[in-house]
């Protein structure tokens, strides 16, 4: 999966593997007190490319069991790799006019519609469920092109999906096409609802098959400083009912300079009365732009949660240091040491507010649908352009 989204990176192999060992998984539990762990189990590759990977999760499992750790199997969501599936035309989510949604180099997204599709899922998650895994885990859920965040729904950025099981859908739903209905408000407010319930209904297949196994469900809902069902297609809170826990991953892993934090999620929970647990995992830039995190990064995420009704998902993979990608290194650190709660809940200084301000309020109505489009293609799909572009996303997701 690295290999193919990141254009062939060089990865540290023994340090990804040592991460399943029985030791590895001792030293991490004495470390940060690790109660739940989500193993790589499907990345949306053909059962054939899989088959190994597969093999090797399934025979570590355990090790988590000896150490006490609920295993969460991750299977990537509704996106899949273009070359494995490219016989399955009718899968793909389309644009406005009518082209794949690139997800990632060389994976494109399909359509939470598609009932092909939708019996696929089926078929994977009840495989998934006849392992011993405690639970199963959804990456990625976003129906069609996301919308650009901070933006306001409008008819020149489109965001879902026009595919024909769609528009079939819709039409039957309002008496018009969704490229009609892109016109108006009153249209696109409808279209909202209709991607919502999309998303509802696929979740809620994936939901009763796993729990008709009596395993945990949940999803990766993103980061709620966005309008979750504009940019993605979902709710959290509706979510809610069909998952045993809630998680958010975001680019606001906290610093001493208080630019960056997780305190507006404390404030999402209490705002929404968000009953189920909440797992956040933070980066600084992102896959591929961070280093391993400091010491007193740690520690302050861990003081966050501390003080907060949130536990801390800390990620454990994809770190690059030197250009080459590794696991997390508990040999470099020490048990969290954890803050006074008065420096946690200090919110973002008034320079922050007015970047963020300029970011999404100003720019936003010139950021047209071609330009969006070609930026997402480009950004996926060429090297040179992540390269140059990578600032960009940092800017975008902080």
């Amino acid at each position: 999966m690295t290999q193919l989204k990141y254009f062939n990176p060089a990865i540290d192999s023994a340090s990804m593997i040592s991460s399943y060992d029985d030791l590895y998984l001792q030293r991490i539990k004495e470390l940060f007190g690790v109660t739940d762990v989500w193993v790589s189990y499907s990345w949306g590759f053909a059962d054939e490319t899989e088959k190994i990977d597969k093999d090797f999760t399934l025979s570590k499992l355990v090790n988590f069991k000896k150490n006490g750790m609920k295993t969460h199997a991750y299977v990537q969501g509704p996106n899949v790799v273009y070359e494995d599936f490219k016989d399955k035309k009718d899968w793909f989510a389309k644009d406005l006019k009518g082209k794949l949604v690139s997800y990632h180099r060389g994976r494109k997204v399909v359509c939470l519609n598609n009932p092909e599709y939708k019996k696929y899922v089926s078929e994977r998650i009840t495989e998934m469920c006849s392992h011993d895994f405690d639970g199963i885990f959804m990456d990625n859920i976003q129906m069609g092109q996301l919308g650009v965040p901070g933006t306001f729904p409008n008819k020149s950025i489109f965001f879902g999906c026009n595919c024909m099981v769609c528009n079939e859908l819709f039409l039957k739903k309002t008496g018009q096409s969704i490229a009609i209905a892109f016109k108006s408000k009153a249209g696109r407010e409808k279209y909202l609802q209709f991607r919502l319930k999309s998303t509802l209904s696929f979740i809620k297949v994936v939901s009763d098959i796993v729990h008709k196994q009596g395993k945990e469900f949940g999803t990766n809902s993103y980061d709620p400083k966005f309008n979750t069902q504009h940019v993605y297609g979902t709710d959290v809170k509706k979510l809610e009912k069909y998952q045993d826990y809630i998680l958010f991953e975001n680019h606001s892993l906290p610093n001493r300079k208080r630019t960056r934090h997780n305190q507006y999620i404390q404030r999402f929970i209490e705002t929404y009365k968000l009953s189920k647990p909440v797992f956040v995992v933070s980066y600084k830039k992102g896959i591929g732009f961070d280093s391993s995190y400091t010491q007193q990064e740690l520690d302050l995420v861990f003081s966050e949660a501390e003080h907060s009704n949130f536990a801390v998902c800390l990620k454990g993979s994809e770190f690059v240091t030197k250009k080459i990608w590794h696991n997390l290194m508990p040999e470099k650190y020490r048990k969290p040491s954890i803050i006074q709660h008065d420096w946690i809940t200090r919110r973002r200084n008034i320079l922050h507010r007015i970047k963020v301000l300029i970011q999404f309020k100003l720019l936003s109505p010139i950021t047209p649908y071609h330009l969006t489009k070609n930026f997402f293609e480009l950004y996926m799909e060429r090297k040179l352009a992540r390269k140059a572009l990578g600032w960009l996303q940092v800017m975008i997701l902080k």
